[in-house]
């Protein structure tokens, strides 16, 4: 696919780390699903399958490591392994949407209670 100026890719950078996104700024990005299609898929697979290539990337699917919310949290502020921290990417909200989309249905889960912004934010102190 060929990019015009006006639709072509833009890279958000905090603390050096970049993410390549679509035409929106990712800042407007709070649907779980989408926070998780914009940075989570490209490693954890879109349904959540997991990769080994070179790193290795979890699966997410079906995944008891999701059940604990506290540890899902602090994984994704402070990154594990290959992945990257997303505590300064990612605001509260977007955390927790994104969380709570891989913890529920979409990716064959089942987990509660919802994580909510102000578990997140509590995580960070």
């Amino acid at each position: 696919m060929l990019f015009s100026s006006a639709n072509a890719p833009r890279a958000a950078s905090r603390n050096s780390l970049y993410i390549l996104l679509p035409e929106a700024s990712f800042e407007t990005v709070r649907d779980g699903g989408e926070v998780y299609a914009m940075i989570c898929a490209g490693c954890h697979q879109p349904r959540g399958e997991g990769a080994i290539g070179a790193g290795r990337y979890p699966v997410l699917a079906g995944s008891a490591t999701l059940e604990h919310s506290a540890h899902a949290i602090e994984i994704v502020l402070a990154g594990k392994g290959a992945m990257p921290p997303f505590r300064d990417l990612l605001d509260d909200d977007q955390v927790a949407a994104v969380l709570n989309y891989a913890r529920g249905a979409a990716l064959g889960n089942g987990f509660s209670p919802n994580v909510e912004a102000a578990d997140v934010r509590r995580a960070r102190r």
